[in-house]
């Protein structure tokens, strides 16, 4: 099923006081925005590790 024993009952528990709708819930990860760049951002960082390969993190903030 690939979750840990814990979970599993906390699910059971649930799915036994509030149907399966209560679980379904659970399941689904929401989005999380602040973790996402702005595109333009993005395709810098990624222009920037192609004409310098030879930059590690550390060197290109520098």
């Amino acid at each position: 099923m690939g979750y840990s024993r814990d979970s599993f009952y906390r699910f059971q528990e649930l799915y036994e006081k509030e149907g399966e709708l209560a679980v379904q819930d659970l399941n689904r990860r929401k989005p999380n925005p602040k973790n996402r760049i702005e595109p333009e951002k993005e395709e810098a960082v990624k222009k920037m590790a192609i004409d310098f390969p030879a930059y590690d993190p550390v060197k290109s903030i520098e």
